[in-house]
């Protein structure tokens, strides 16, 4: 069993100190191997005051997370980019949500054509949101950039073909800005 002095502070994203948060290397306690250089490494923190807390949750007032790596380094450093890896987990799930959770074909081959449309989506969404939104729209999700953007009703002018936006549509404003052309891409 872990003493307690073989636990170390944890580290937020930043490198500065978390506060009430500790990390420590439980390879050694587990029977069995997962491989050469796979590594288990446990975190362990007081609840903030109204969590929600489960089952284990309850021991010594601590609630704990464990997860497997096989990269080298210190721990503390480990279990700092450890939660950055939800940027994988997001783009994962704006995959899902622009197609890839349901293969609709019985053939492999319009299944690939399907998830290669799918990717192309996040792509786009990925780069519209990196050079066309700003504020809590370059956060949002794929529902939530399909219902604010795409939603939106407008008319065509066929004396200029000028776009006219529902003024009383509360996210107009948002669509305006990512219109104005902020960045100029250049082909070769």
């Amino acid at each position: 069993m872990a003493q307690e002095e073989h636990w170390t502070p944890a580290r937020n994203t930043d490198g500065t100190p978390h506060r009430g948060a500790q990390v420590l290397e439980i390879t050694n306690l587990i029977e069995g191997s997962y491989g050469d250089g796979v590594r288990v490494i446990a975190r362990r923190e007081r609840p903030h005051k109204g969590a929600q807390l489960t089952l284990f949750d309850t021991i010594n007032g601590w609630r704990h997370q464990v997860f497997i790596t096989n990269s080298c380094g210190r721990t503390a450093g480990l279990e700092r980019r450890h939660p950055q890896r939800g940027t994988a987990e997001r783009v994962i799930a704006d995959l899902k949500a622009c197609g890839a959770a349901n293969l609709p074909f019985t053939d492999a081959v319009s299944n690939q054509a399907w998830i290669t449309a799918a990717a192309t989506a996040v792509d786009v969404l990925a780069w519209t949101r990196a050079i066309g939104l700003a504020g809590p729209m370059k956060q949002a999700r794929p529902k939530t950039i399909r219902y604010r953007l795409l939603h939106v009703a407008a008319r065509i002018t066929s004396t200029r073909r000028v776009l006219h936006y529902d003024t009383t549509w509360p996210w107009t404003q948002h669509i305006l800005k990512a219109s104005t052309p902020s960045v100029v891409i250049a082909w070769a």
